[in-house]
C-alpha cells in the first residue's frame, strides 16, 4: 500500500516503547488513517492505535504472575523454567509463571496434580515479606504518577490520570505507558493495563492481553464488544452468580441488556443495578483514594474444592498477609474484619468480629479469624472460595493501644513495628517474620 506523506494529525499511534503519541498517515485516496507497522522513531512494533485513545484516562495495573516473577527476578536461573510458589510435601499452589500455565496449572491447583502435569515444575515457598517490598515501590511508582490511586492488592490499583495534561504536557496513554516501562526499569516486573473511560472497562481491558498487555476498551465500543463475551468474565460474577444467571437465559454479557433495571434489581438485589450498567459499559464509581475506600479485602475461588480445615487454615493465613499488606500500603487500621467462604453449592457464609483494638497487623486478623474458621467449617463441606474483608476503616496514627483481652498484644504489635522501622531505615528486609504457608 501507498502512503501519502502526509500525516492525519486528528488520529494518532501510542508506541509502548518510547511511550509517545505519533500521527498516523493515510493511504491515498482515503482518509482512514493507518497504524505503521513500527514506530516511527524507536522501530518499535508495539503500537496502539485507538479512536478514544487521547480521551481516555482511568487505567487498571496489575502485575503479571507478581509472586512467581519476583522468585524468578531474585532466581535467575529459574528465567526459563515452570515455576510455582507454595509448599511441595502440602497444599496448593499460591501462584504460578505464564510457562507453568502452559502445563495447564492454575492458582489452587493441589501440589500432587501439578506435580504430575509438569514433574520438573520449580515450587518456591511463599515469602510474602520480599513481594510486599516489591509491590510497596510499585505502589510508590504509582504515587509518583498521580494521587488518585485505588489499590486492589499489593499488585494491583486503579488509577485515574485525568487532570495530569496541565503539569506534564502529556495525555494519560502516554503517562500510562512510561509507567508500564518505569516499574519494568525499576523493579524488573512486567505488569499489564487496561485504559478506558471508566473502572469496569479498565479493569476488563487489563485481562485481555496478560502478560506484558496494554489493553484499550474506547466507550462507544464498549456495549458491543462486551455484548458476545460469556457473563462468567464480567466482574464480580462468581459461579454462584452465572449459574443464577444462566436460569434466566443469560449466557453473554450481551443477554443481560434484554432486562429493565428494575427486573434485574428485584432478581438480584443491589447487584442487580451492577450488571444493569456493566452490560451496557457503564460504571460511575470514582477512583477511591485511601481517605475515601470504606473496605479492603481479599477472596480467592479455588479450581478444586476443599474440605480440608488444616488447607484452609492455611489460606486464611495466606489471605490475611494480603489484606494487612494493602492495609499498611496505604496506612490504614480496621476495626472490623469478617471472614466470607463459600461452599461447592454456591451458598456464602460470612462470619465478622469486631476488634477491640483496630490493626493492620496480619497475626492479629488471623488469630481473630482461625476460632471462626474452625467453628464454621466442619470437614465434610467442601469450599471453593475463602475471602476475607475489612471496614471501620481510619487512618493509622502510629500508635498501637493496649488490649486488656490480650496482654501480649502491645508487645506484639511494638516488636512488628520496630522490625518495620529496621527495614525502612536500612531500605531492605533484613529482618524477616512471619509463618511459612502454603
Amino acid at each position: 500500500m501507498t502512503l501519502n506523506t502526509d500525516l492525519d494529525q486528528s488520529i494518532k499511534y501510542l508506541c509502548l516503547d518510547c511511550a509517545k503519541l505519533y500521527p498516523c498517515s493515510t493511504s491515498n485516496g482515503k482518509t482512514v488513517p493507518v497504524k505503521p507497522s513500527r514506530c516511527a522513531k524507536c522501530r518499535s512494533p508495539r503500537l496502539r492505535m485507538h479512536p478514544e485513545l487521547e480521551t481516555l484516562h482511568i487505567a487498571h495495573v496489575d502485575c503479571d504472575s507478581f509472586y512467581a516473577s519476583v522468585e524468578k527476578l531474585d532466581h535467575p536461573e529459574l528465567a526459563s523454567k515452570a515455576v510455582a510458589v507454595g509448599n511441595r510435601e502440602r497444599g496448593v499452589v499460591a501462584a504460578c509463571c505464564y510457562i507453568a500455565r502452559s502445563y495447564g496449572i492454575k492458582s489452587a491447583m493441589p501440589m500432587f496434580q501439578i506435580l504430575k502435569l509438569c514433574p520438573d515444575i520449580v515450587i518456591m515457598p511463599a515469602r510474602m515479606e520480599r513481594y510486599q517490598e516489591i509491590g510497596l515501590q510499585i505502589r510508590d511508582l504509582f504515587k509518583q504518577t498521580t494521587p488518585a490511586i485505588e489499590p486492589l492488592s499489593i499488585d494491583e490499583a486503579f488509577l485515574d490520570l485525568s487532570g495530569l495534561g496541565s503539569l506534564t504536557g502529556k495525555k494519560p496513554c502516554e503517562i500510562l505507558a512510561e509507567l508500564i516501562i518505569r516499574i519494568k526499569s525499576e523493579t524488573d516486573i512486567q505488569v499489564s493495563a487496561g485504559l478506558s473511560a471508566n473502572k469496569f472497562l479498565a479493569k476488563t481491558a487489563s485481562d485481555l492481553e496478560k502478560p506484558k498487555g496494554y489493553s484499550i476498551i474506547g466507550q462507544e465500543e464498549a456495549q458491543e464488544f462486551l455484548s458476545k463475551r460469556p457473563i462468567e468474565s464480567m466482574f464480580g460474577v462468581g459461579k454462584s452468580m452465572a449459574n443464577k444467571l444462566h436460569s434466566i437465559g443469560v449466557q453473554t454479557i450481551g443477554d443481560l441488556t434484554r432486562y429493565e433495571h428494575d427486573a434485574l434489581i428485584k432478581q438480584f438485589g443491589v447487584y442487580g443495578q451492577s450488571l444493569y450498567y456493566f452490560a451496557r459499559g457503564l460504571d460511575t464509581r470514582p477512583v477511591a483514594s485511601s481517605e475515601k475506600q470504606k473496605s479492603i479485602g481479599k477472596e480467592h475461588s479455588y479450581g478444586q474444592n476443599i474440605t480440608d480445615i488444616k488447607i484452609l487454615d492455611k489460606h486464611l493465613y495466606f489471605t490475611a498477609t494480603e489484606v494487612t499488606d494493602t492495609l499498611k500500603a496505604q496506612n490504614l487500621v480496621a476495626a472490623i474484619i469478617t471472614l466470607k467462604l463459600r461452599d461447592n453449592k454456591g451458598k456464602a457464609i460470612t462470619r465478622s468480629t469486631t476488634l477491640t483494638t483496630p490493626t493492620n497487623l496480619c497475626n492479629i486478623v488471623y488469630k481473630a479469624l482461625r476460632p471462626i474458621l474452625y467453628r464454621t467449617v466442619d470437614g465434610y463441606t467442601p469450599y471453593r472460595l475463602l475471602g476475607i474483608s475489612t471496614t471501620n476503616l481510619t487512618p493509622f496514627n502510629g500508635m498501637d493501644y493496649m488490649d486488656l483481652g490480650d496482654p501480649n498484644h502491645l508487645k506484639n504489635a511494638t516488636k512488628e513495628r520496630l522490625i518495620d522501622k529496621i527495614n525502612e531505615k536500612v531500605g531492605k528486609k533484613i529482618i524477616i517474620t512471619g509463618k511459612d504457608i502454603l
